[in-house]
């Protein structure tokens, strides 16, 4: 396909292969805008489900401070998928 569509440039005038370019540029940053729009939304869903129980996600990650300090992170990581519970991830996993 790219061999094609080089050899459909050669046939363009100058002005239209300025515009192919700019629509095919405009078509980038509309999908990039999307995929931005997406990963901000999955973030701030990420930012509401942390909050929706503070007082035992402080309690849980303390826990896990005390009891192993060679994988904390890790571990602090993974308590805190397991603190959400199930039926606060709409998604089901």
């Amino acid at each position: 396909m790219g061999k094609r569509c080089n050899a459909d440039d050669e046939d363009l005038s100058p002005e239209q292969k300025i515009e192919r370019e700019k629509e095919r540029r405009m078509a980038n940053n509309a999908r990039e805008r999307l995929r931005v729009r997406d990963i901000n939304e999955a973030f701030k869903e990420l930012g509401r489900m942390r909050n929706l129980n503070p007082k035992a996600a402080c309690l849980k990650r303390r826990e896990e401070e005390k009891g192993s300090s060679d994988g904390g992170a890790a571990l602090s990581l993974a308590g805190a998928h397991h603190a959400m519970g199930d039926a606060s991830n709409p998604m089901g996993q």
